[in-house]
């Protein structure tokens, strides 16, 4: 039988290309350091796994093959994980631990049959750190709108990257500006109060936490009062991020202490009428009374006396007047 030797030659080349190809799949494949999963397509059983799986699993490779792929799902988790090539599903390993992966998939035929060649990432770490982020982020949002104080928040460049109402209102009725995302430190307040709060925000991507007061004249009459409080945003592994402004005010407090030390200071003024009224009580009536009785007693024994009737007569006056400034300092106290 004559044998076509150039028919013979490139089915042995690709039998031997084939066989390349295999060894360099199947090499690949073990020694991933990742999990891979060959997954029937038609009924989703395990044929075959790397031992990164064993490893990162638990399970024997021989368990693995007498199980389906949505065996190892979280039950009451997503029901169809291969609709995207991509997809964050929960795992359980054999000891019951519930991890969070990244399943990626590609499909391909071995020996004529439909498979999915399936890797699966541990993203469990990175999908902690991420929902508890979102959570704070939440927590943080829900702060920012509920609270009666204004807050800015600023990146490591001074740019905006977050506010609440209460902050944008402060822009805009006290510099007419309309605060936004990525808007510079500069761009946020009076260029006179700039040089303080510019150093203060400085000092705070240093680490420290400054607090101070503003005023903001609106008349003559009428001032406003701020509390500034500056603090350094931290991530988890407590690396500066930003800064958050917070806006206070403070007026009402303000007036509230003023109006108490000027009740003070009329309190303490009443009390020193109080103790003018008591000196002149132990002071400056009993003078003219112990002179009185003096001049009664001359008067007793000389009734014509007229010296001493005008000296009564004086210090009776002198106790008159005495008596009205007493009585004027009792009408200053009320």
């Amino acid at each position: 039988m004559e044998v076509n030797t150039k028919t013979y030659n490139e089915t042995l080349a690709a039998g031997k290309l084939y066989s390349s190809t295999y060894q360099g799949f199947k090499s690949v494949f073990d020694n991933n350091p990742i999990p891979m999963w060959l997954v029937a397509k038609d009924d989703l059983s395990i044929l075959y796994v790397n031992q990164a799986v064993v490893t990162h699993y638990g399970y024997a490779i021989s368990e693995l093959q007498r199980m389906i792929i949505k065996d190892m799902e979280v039950k009451g988790d997503a029901e169809d994980h291969f609709v995207n090539l991509q997809r964050i599903v929960k795992h359980i390993k054999k000891c019951g631990t519930i991890i969070h992966v990244k399943m990626i998939s590609q499909d391909m035929e071995i020996e004529n049959r439909p498979v999915m060649l399936v890797s699966t990432i541990d993203v469990t770490d990175e999908f902690t750190i991420r929902k508890s982020l979102q959570n704070a982020k939440a927590n943080l949002q829900t702060i920012l709108q509920t609270s009666d104080n204004g807050y800015i928040l600023f990146d490591t460049g001074l740019k905006v990257f977050s506010f609440n109402e209460n902050a944008a209102e402060f822009a805009f009725n006290k510099y007419n500006i309309n605060l936004e995302r990525g808007a510079s430190l500069t761009d946020c307040f009076l260029l006179e109060k700039l040089p303080r709060l510019v150093d203060s925000a400085i000092k705070t991507l240093g680490g420290s936490s400054i607090k101070y007061e503003i005023d903001y004249k609106q008349s003559v009459e009428i001032i406003l009062w701020y509390e500034i409080r500056l603090a350094p945003i931290r991530d988890q592994n407590d690396n500066i991020i930003g800064i958050m402004v917070s806006i206070n005010d403070i007026t009402e407090r303000k007036n509230d202490r003023k109006a108490l030390c000027s009740a003070y200071n009329k309190i303490e003024g009443q009390i020193e009428h109080m103790q003018t009224i008591a000196w002149k009580q132990s002071h400056l009536i009993r003078q003219p009374l112990a002179n009185l009785k003096g001049l009664l007693l001359m008067l007793t024994e000389n009734p014509s006396d007229e010296e001493v009737l005008a000296y009564i007569k004086k210090e009776f006056e002198k106790m008159d007047t005495i008596i009205i400034e007493m009585a004027n300092d009792v009408v200053n106290l009320i």
